[in-house]
């Protein structure tokens, strides 16, 4: 379970102090503000279902060089779901940044990403294979520019990039044909 209930104090005054050894890196929210935080919980939720929660963890809010690789996972995920296809994904440096753009927000974290990546990308290009716009299988190279992600066919591969051709099986019981 997660909650943003006391992000605000994490994202004033969370500073994290950073110790521990033999190669181990121990980050923690100063305690000032880890009261504040629990505090909030006390009075956004009852006594009895704070007490069914194991452990409280505090997470420090993602910066936009951590959204980037977060969005490098949500696309290789993506692309696993085109493969599947016979389709092939291939974003510019502009559409990846454009997307950890919209998709990064301090106080929701990663949660808008994916949502971002789904109306922007995946609705997008799904509406214009469907539509006709594009082909039905091969590589996709998708830019941004001009405020719009732009979708390009690569003319050049007909076969669905997922499937390999394999040698004929020969038959050995008849010998040479």
């Amino acid at each position: 379970m997660a909650s943003n209930v006391g992000n605000q104090f994490i994202a004033t005054g969370g500073r994290l102090k950073v110790g521990g050894g033999n190669h181990e890196r121990i980050e923690a929210i100063e305690e000032e503000t880890r009261e504040k935080v629990m505090e909030a919980l006390r009075t956004q939720f009852p006594p009895e279902f704070l007490n069914r929660v194991d452990e409280d963890i505090l997470f420090r809010n993602l910066d936009r060089e951590q959204i980037e690789g977060i969005v490098e996972i949500q696309l290789t995920q993506l692309q696993r779901q085109f493969n599947n296809l016979g389709v092939q994904l291939k974003l510019t440096e502009a559409a990846r940044k454009q997307l950890a753009e919209e998709g990064y927000d301090p106080v929701y974290g990663a949660r808008p990403l994916k949502r971002v990546i789904q109306q922007r990308l995946q609705n997008q290009l799904a509406t214009e294979m469907l539509g006709g716009k594009l082909g039905s299988r091969g590589l996709v190279r998708v830019d941004y520019h001009d405020g719009k992600f732009r979708f390009e066919m690569d003319s050049e591969i007909k076969q669905p990039l997922t499937e390999t051709k394999r040698p004929a099986k020969q038959d050995r019981t008849r010998g040479p044909v």
